[in-house]
């Protein structure tokens, strides 16, 4: 009697113990949304950084487009060694400075598109896995589920209310023993 006793704390401790399908799915969804979020804000700061340094990258290049015509109208009365080295020096630092700034909105699209592998990386792993794990532990409940319900020879949705009225059986024995 005391081995069943203890059988059936343990199968009490088991059934209270273990989180209900729902607080896995509860927990799964949690994890979902925390995900799409994270993803979701991702992609909108991305887009506006993209859209910000396609502009700006648009504007710069337009400005070293217009280069050559720029200087036509400088040469036109000064071809003196010192114009054409001033104008060259000119020329170079307002090259570099532009060249710079495309430099820096390259950075950043670089930085996005890091951020959006990385959002990729962890929807691929993190939730693959743990839609895998869930699987994994639903069928094994559902194995358990069927055993149980054949040992106690009910239906698989009457398991735990057969479970519940055996093991509450041994308390009101005990308690009217009292």
């Amino acid at each position: 009697m005391a081995s069943e006793n203890v059988n059936d704390l343990e199968m009490e401790r088991m059934l209270l113990d273990e989180p209900t399908e729902s607080d896995r799915i509860a927990a799964l969804q949690a994890s979902i949304d925390t995900l799409v979020g994270a993803v979701r804000e991702i992609v909108q700061k991305g887009a506006l950084q993209v859209r910000l340094s396609a502009v700006t990258i648009a504007d710069k290049l337009s400005v070293l487009e217009d280069i050559p015509s720029s200087l036509v109208h400088p040469l036109d009365g000064d071809t003196t060694t010192v114009g054409v080295d001033h104008l060259s020096k000119v020329m170079e630092e307002f090259v570099q400075a532009n060249c710079k700034t495309i430099h820096g909105e390259l950075a950043r699209l670089e930085f996005v598109r890091t951020q959006l592998s990385k959002a990729h990386d962890l929807l691929q792993a993190g939730l693959h896995e743990e839609l895998r794990e869930q699987l994994e532990q639903a069928k094994y409940d559902d194995s358990c589920m069927r055993e149980l319900a054949q040992v106690l020879g009910v239906d698989t949705t009457e398991v735990v209310g057969r479970v519940k009225s055996l093991v509450q059986l041994p308390r009101e024995v005990k308690a009217s023993d009292g």
